[in-house]
């Protein structure tokens, strides 16, 4: 048997370069696993805004690293009880994930009857632009955040985490 002894710091205890190359790092692997829980819900404060009620599963689709394409959009159904109509809104592209890559079809309650006038249509597809771009913006203000200094350092604090002198995370070997 031996004994071995290692010496394990916590994040304020590093060197200053080893610091920065530890925020980096978590920064570098941040899955944004709560980014789609904020859109959805999200997605829910703007739609009693806009008037839309989801009826089932509303499917959500993003990408947001700032890249030509990217965006977020949504498909399900919603009645607008405004109006007394059900929309379908179904994406279109697999490619993309923004307000231009799905059909509306609007239905109209009373009759049953699809809706065929442009100018409402074009009215609900603008109104679906605006609750996509405020989605986005939601999005892009959350890994802004999710990746400032001091949010990783708080991260990493309140989780405790120990490292080795060179940064490597300590797992309690």
């Amino acid at each position: 048997m031996r004994e071995v002894k290692i010496n394990v710091y916590d994040f304020k205890e590093l060197d200053k370069k080893v610091q920065d190359k530890v925020i980096q790092k978590f920064r570098n692997e941040e899955e944004f696993d709560m980014l789609s829980e904020v859109l959805h819900n999200e997605l829910a404060t703007i739609s009693v805004e806009f008037g839309f009620k989801p009826v089932g599963k509303v499917d959500l689709n993003y990408s947001l690293s700032n890249c030509q394409g990217d965006g977020v959009c949504f498909m399900g159904e919603f009645l607008y009880e405004k109006d007394n109509q059900k929309l379908f809104i179904k994406k279109n592209s697999h490619r993309y994930s923004h307000y231009n890559t799905v059909d509306i079809t609007i239905i109209d309650l009373s009759t049953g009857e699809e809706v065929n006038d442009e100018l409402e249509y074009n009215a609900f597809k603008e109104m679906y632009k605006e609750m996509c771009d405020k989605l986005e913006k939601s999005g892009y203000d959350y890994i802004e955040d999710v990746i400032k200094e001091e949010n990783i350092i708080v991260m990493i604090n309140s989780n405790e985490f120990e490292f080795y002198k060179d940064g490597r995370i300590f797992k309690g070997e």
